[in-house]
């Protein structure tokens, strides 16, 4: 019988993701350093990385679901399952039935199909507050970047850049994640956003 991986290889997945990300953020940092790309340049790659950044944390969701759901991974402490799945495939019939596409993110779509599946939930319920709403966070800035209409924009005004002392160009979305987040080391928000995702993946991992 083929040993099972641990559920945080899903997450080291992701997270490698990720890595691969960021060294297109650094080279790309040095590059406009050198005056070789715009600054308009760059905080539209820094859109571009975000959104990808968005799309693997929902495919680690995704991902995570269905291996536990199958027994394809090992899972966490207290995790139970209230059916038994012979196939990815079937798995994917019930959690999907007519849909071809499943939103991860808003998170509470992920608490509803686990809370269904995952005795209480776990472990999509394990997320506190605080990691709720860095999620909630990370969903209205990708919204505002990839829809340009004024709801999405607003959200992203009202719910995210609110009461932050900020530049003119960094009350963007794309200029909010190139913005810096500390300075001691510089870090930018991006960077921050990002960094709580990975601890996120890691706890649903745990």
């Amino acid at each position: 019988m083929t040993k099972r991986k641990p559920a945080s290889s899903v997450v080291e997945a992701f997270v490698t993701r990720l890595q691969a990300l960021e060294q297109t953020r650094i080279k790309m940092e040095r590059l406009h350093t050198h005056t070789m790309i715009a600054k308009r340049d760059i905080e539209h790659i820094y859109g571009a990385i975000f959104l990808a950044a968005y799309a693997s944390f929902e495919a680690m969701l995704e991902d995570l679901f269905f291996k536990l759901l199958t027994s394809r991974v090992r899972p966490p402490r207290l995790v139970k399952l209230k059916a038994t799945f012979s196939s990815d495939s079937v798995a994917r019939d019930v959690v999907f039935g007519k849909r071809k596409y499943l939103d991860w993110v808003p998170y509470d779509r992920t608490i509803e199909r686990a809370e269904s599946l995952f005795y209480g939930g776990r472990p999509f319920t394990k997320l506190d507050s605080n990691e709720k709403l860095q999620v909630k966070a990370v969903c209205i800035i990708r919204n505002a970047i990839a829809h340009k209409d004024g709801h999405a924009r607003r959200r992203f005004d009202k719910e995210v850049i609110s009461g932050h002392a900020l530049a003119p160009r960094e009350r963007t979305p794309t200029g909010y994640l190139r913005s810096l987040h500390s300075t001691t080391p510089n870090v930018s928000r991006y960077e921050q956003l990002v960094g709580e995702l990975t601890s996120i993946a890691r706890n649903l991992a745990s």
